[in-house]
């Protein structure tokens, strides 16, 4: 079901992500990051799933900051062609993005 829900309503797909990410039932929020990570592969989606994790940083709710820290540690995990962390990397001249260090800050 989570596949064909991906490409005809992406902000549906993250909403409900959301309110499961909300749970405190064991497991819950790390399952929620691990979808959102495969989202994340993505790159039609990878904006919305960025924006996403930005809000859930600044959320008060611990569930959905403990989601969004699951997904951006998976993220931070990955590398790109030349081995460096995929979410350090910005394009040359350009600086890492904002909501990178937000989730950097929120992880830590």
């Amino acid at each position: 079901m989570f596949q064909t829900l991906v490409p005809a309503h992406p902000g549906l797909m993250l909403r409900r992500l959301g309110d499961l990410a909300v749970s405190q039932k064991e497991g819950v929020a790390d399952a929620v990051g691990t979808a959102l990570n495969a989202l994340w592969a993505e790159d039609e989606l990878r904006p919305q799933v960025r924006d996403t994790l930005d809000s859930w940083f600044a959320s008060d709710h611990h569930g959905l900051r403990r989601s969004a820290t699951s997904a951006f540690m998976n993220l931070a995990l990955q590398r790109d062609d030349s081995g460096q962390p995929a979410l350090l990397s910005a394009p040359k001249g350009e600086v890492v993005p904002e909501w990178a260090i937000r989730g950097w800050r929120t992880a830590l």
